[in-house]
């Protein structure tokens, strides 16, 4: 027990960093010019970052993440509990997504855009749209808005809040990123929570979510692990009963 309140400490460490760090960008850092379209090297350098967290190369990001727990971990059993529990805590978070955006039907911030571009007639109207009136909607404004931001556009044009990428980079931070400050691999730590604060600087930048939608994400993270140790509190109890029943 006092072992897994360890690995717990170190995780929570871990995404209160990002957390912080993701405070100080967002009053430090310039607002997103969304109307401005960005370089061709700065687009680049965002849809790198986003696609990291996203499909399909997200599968890549948590191979990666399985791969460190797999060279950290004492044994095997510890390894396979712990992708087990990375896999329940994603699928926990993920579930957690859908419901906040169909509860929320918050619009996301470049439908504002095509508003002021007169190519629908209001944010409300967007979203009335079949899939394929989006997107003609959307590569309307291509020209004027640029291509980069445009083409991660067509890959969301659901609600917004809270922010999937966002959502999954902090769920990696706290399992992956709490594995390692645990471990005292300092510099891979850093890493994996300078890559979360970035793609959550991307989807921002590339006008797919505002900042309340990065920081929703967070706690949404945070509601997940919770119900993963109520899941796995209920689990030890059952299964001491089991054992103690066994003994009788």
């Amino acid at each position: 027990m006092k072992q897994h309140f360890q690995v717990l400490k170190f995780g929570v460490l871990a995404i209160l960093s990002l957390f912080g760090l993701l405070a100080l960008a967002a009053l430090l850092l310039p607002a997103p010019q969304l109307a401005v379209p960005l370089s061709e090297s700065t687009g680049l350098f965002l849809s790198i970052l986003t696609e990291s967290a996203g499909m399909p190369y997200f599968l890549i990001t948590v191979l990666i993440g399985v791969g460190l727990g797999y060279a950290f971990l004492d044994n095997h059993k510890s390894w396979l509990r712990f992708v087990v529990q990375f896999g329940i805590v994603l699928t926990i978070a993920f579930s957690l997504k859908v419901g906040f955006k169909l509860l929320t039907a918050e619009p996301r911030p470049y439908v504002d855009l095509l508003v002021n571009a007169q190519v629908v007639d209001s944010v409300d109207a967007f979203y009335q749209l079949s899939k394929a009136d989006k997107a003609e909607a959307i590569n309307h404004v291509e020209t004027l808005y640029g291509s980069v931001r445009v083409s991660n556009w067509l890959d969301g044009t659901n609600y917004s809040l809270p922010s999937g990428h966002s959502l999954f980079v902090a769920i990696f931070v706290f399992v992956i990123g709490g594995l390692l400050l645990q471990k005292q691999q300092w510099l891979l730590a850093t890493m994996v929570i300078t890559w979360g604060l970035g793609v959550a600087l991307s989807r921002v930048y590339l006008g797919m979510h505002s900042y309340l939608d990065i920081f929703t994400s967070l706690l949404c993270s945070l509601i997940s692990i919770f119900l993963l140790q109520v899941l796995l509190f209920i689990y030890q109890r059952i299964d001491s009963n089991q054992s103690a029943s066994l003994l009788r």
